[in-house]
């Protein structure tokens, strides 16, 4: 790699390298493997910096790019069992969600009300930085009839995102917040009802649109146990004066994983949260003791597939459930170490060191902690 070229120099000589069909996870692992982390757009970028890094990378990202590498990659990695694979599939979406979101008037608000929305039966699409003239075709383009993986497909449904996919084919990187490049991103392979789910709809989504015991249920797991994760240690430590407004909301709901309020409620936390005092990590982990010992041991489990029934219990709690479910782990993470295989225990000793460098939600947060 010569030091005069970018990032986006290099990264296109490496989509021309894979092959045109998709390749097997054998290959995929090792391409992956043999540029862990160098610093490119997408490819294997170092997981511990997507949140420092990700409005800079912003910047050097092409619409097609993404695109192409996602209709090479991804088909073959979602149908496979392949741990290292699932969580290269994570930090790849996860990225991208950082870059379409961090344009955006107000990603954090965006994230809550479109929750809130799909909650309590309202329209979830009114939550998202859509431009008026493409509202129509956005609702009608992506919504949340489920779309399971080898079904064929809803032609119309189709026909509207590629529609949409081909209005944003070279599309100013400074508009990643509008629609046409969600939708162009998501209409590669089976993505679209992953971004559906997970944008607007939540483990509760999430569970009745996949079937169970599929890798797509660990990718799931392990985007939502790094997103708590992530919420926990920025709970931990002072939040700025506007995150106590996004947090404390009149129905006490805080975050879409409503896991969040099911340890409210059942540890006596009020219903409106303010957290006027710090709270320190061991405040928190006492306050976890239904899920593990320590917030690392939670994280692990989530990892593991402890907690996804527990999980979706708690998104569709009620007060006349709420003391009969229990949400708990059947071991932390030190008990079953010995019955991992190593591309498990090599995906989570990866995931939980990553996650301890990241201590926040959003690369917009970082300046302000």
């Amino acid at each position: 790699m010569g030091a005069q070229e970018n990032d986006v120099d290099v990264a296109a000589k490496l989509l021309g390298t894979l092959p045109q069909k998709a390749p097997d996870i054998a290959e995929v692992r090792q391409f992956l493997q043999d540029r862990r982390g160098v610093k490119l757009p997408l490819l294997a970028y170092p997981f511990s910096k997507l949140t420092r890094d990700a409005e800079d990378l912003a910047e050097h990202i092409d619409c097609d790019m993404a695109i192409t590498f996602g209709h090479l990659v991804f088909p073959v990695l979602l149908k496979g069992s392949d741990s290292y694979a699932a969580f290269f599939c994570t930090s790849y979406i996860d990225t991208v969600f950082k870059l379409l979101f961090t344009h955006s008037s107000a990603p954090f608000d965006n994230m809550i009300s479109m929750d809130r929305n799909v909650q309590q039966g309202g329209d979830w699409s009114a939550a998202l930085p859509v431009r008026d003239d493409m509202r129509p075709n956005f609702i009608a383009a992506v919504d949340m009839r489920p779309i399971a993986v080898g079904e064929e497909k809803d032609q119309s449904l189709l026909a509207a995102i590629q529609d949409l996919r081909k209005k944003c084919c070279g599309l100013n990187p400074a508009h990643y917040g509008d629609v046409e490049y969600t939708l162009a991103y998501a209409a590669t392979g089976d993505l679209i009802q992953f971004f559906a789910v997970t944008r607007a709809g939540g483990l509760q989504a999430v569970s009745k649109a996949l079937p169970s015991d599929t890798p797509w249920q660990r990718l799931i797991l392990i985007h939502y146990a790094i997103n708590l994760y992530r919420l926990l240690q920025c709970m931990a430590r002072q939040l700025p004066d506007f995150m106590y407004r996004r947090l404390n909301m009149a129905e006490g709901t805080w975050h879409p994983c409503t896991c969040g309020q099911y340890i409210i409620k059942r540890k006596g936390w009020p219903q409106r949260v303010t957290f006027t005092k710090h709270l320190s990590r061991n405040d928190l982990s006492d306050h976890l003791d239904q899920f593990g010992s320590t917030l690392d041991d939670f994280f692990a489990a989530c990892l593991l597939g402890r907690t996804w029934n527990g999980l979706v219990a708690c998104r569709t709690i009620d007060d006349k459930l709420r003391d009969t479910i229990i949400v708990k782990m059947d071991g932390l993470f030190a008990s079953t170490a010995d019955q991992l295989s190593s591309d498990e225990r090599e995906v989570v000793t990866i995931a939980r060191g990553a996650c301890q460098g990241l201590e926040v939600l959003h690369p917009r947060f970082v300046h302000q902690m």
